[in-house]
């Protein structure tokens, strides 16, 4: 069975890194995020310097990763993104991005330190001159409509890191409304990404929004642990209860209608929708290659497993197996 997916709208350059504590003969980098926190903290009112391990420039954004990992899964991929140079044409970097792409704007620019348990993400902000649905159309054409018409599933990505997000996804909204009958046996998959710097009112009005979707499509919100946390703040989720992800998966499917909500943590993934709650443990990998992309990498196969029409637990199985795989280095 063919699956056509469509994504959108971001596109970074990442250039990857290792903190390293020793370097020379004897070089070790910081293992944990904690180990590397400690010493960051205990170097307070003296002069530091860190020497950052490149591991990597490549292309990156949720968008990037997430066409790049369902093509992988043998899906049929067209994007629309933030993949400009300073020129106005494609950037090199995005060259192997598979599929039919186009590009309205350019790359943002982005640094990860990488770390065992995890990333911390170092990004330039992102400005948009203008209308960005307007720049987005203009650079289209007439290929936008059958691109979204068409696909089996749609990923809307990254609403967080852009400032321009809010008002590009609600005139994306406007124009799914206009254009889309409603198909229930197709998906559409909302990652807000990290939403620690948002506000409570502009979490809950995004949320609001996501469920509008469902009227067109079923609707997907996936979550990590941090991204859950946030949204759970922002509706008043007690945080001592934080580590129910049932009950948060419920408050948020709840405050945003939609279909399905699904949150991945490093100990399990949780499905929860009107065919119940599953959950599914996480098998640890003691040495990761690599972090960065593996939440894109594990939502392109949910989505892909959804449109193959596996039960939710086989999707989540999947997907865990996807990301798994991703990080060990198997496949990037």
């Amino acid at each position: 069975m063919a699956c056509r997916v469509f994504a959108g709208f971001d596109g970074f350059i990442d250039s990857i890194y290792r903190p390293l504590k020793k370097s020379g003969p004897e070089k070790a980098c910081f293992k944990t995020i904690a180990e590397f926190g400690g010493y960051i903290t205990g170097q307070a009112g003296k002069n530091a310097s860190i020497e950052l391990e490149l591991i990597r420039r490549r292309m990156g954004g949720n968008m990037p990763n997430f066409i790049r990992a369902a093509s992988a899964l043998g899906a049929e991929c067209s994007s629309v993104g933030m993949l400009s140079d300073h020129t106005g044409g494609m950037d090199p970097v995005f060259a192997s991005l598979p599929g039919t792409k186009y590009s309205w704007t350019g790359a943002g620019q982005a640094s990860a330190l990488e770390f065992d348990d995890g990333k911390i993400f170092l990004a330039q902000g992102c400005a948009c001159e203008g209308d960005p649905w307007e720049r987005i159309t203009e650079k289209t054409g007439a290929a936008l409509d059958p691109m979204i018409r068409n696909a089996d599933l749609i990923a809307l990505v990254n609403w967080s890191e852009l400032s321009f997000a809010d008002s590009l996804w609600r005139s994306f909204h406007r124009y799914c409304a206009r254009t889309l009958k409603s198909e229930k046996n197709k998906f559409l998959l909302i990652d807000f990404c990290d939403m620690g710097r948002k506000g409570s009112g502009e979490i809950k009005n995004i949320l609001a929004l996501s469920g509008e979707f469902s009227a067109f499509r079923h609707t997907i919100v996936s979550l990590n642990y941090n991204e859950t946390l946030a949204a759970g703040a922002a509706l008043g989720f007690q945080a001592d209860k934080a580590g129910d992800l049932e009950a948060l998966a419920a408050v948020i499917r709840e405050a945003s209608s939609v279909d399905e909500a699904v949150i991945h943590t490093r100990a399990e993934a949780l499905s929860l929708s009107d065919k119940g709650c599953f959950r599914v443990p996480v098998r640890t990998i003691e040495k990761p290659r690599i972090s960065t992309g593996a939440g894109d990498t594990f939502n392109a196969a949910y989505g892909f497993a959804s449109v193959l029409g596996l039960g939710v637990r086989e999707r989540l199985d999947y997907a865990l197996a996807a990301a798994r795989l991703y990080i060990s280095g198997g496949r990037e």
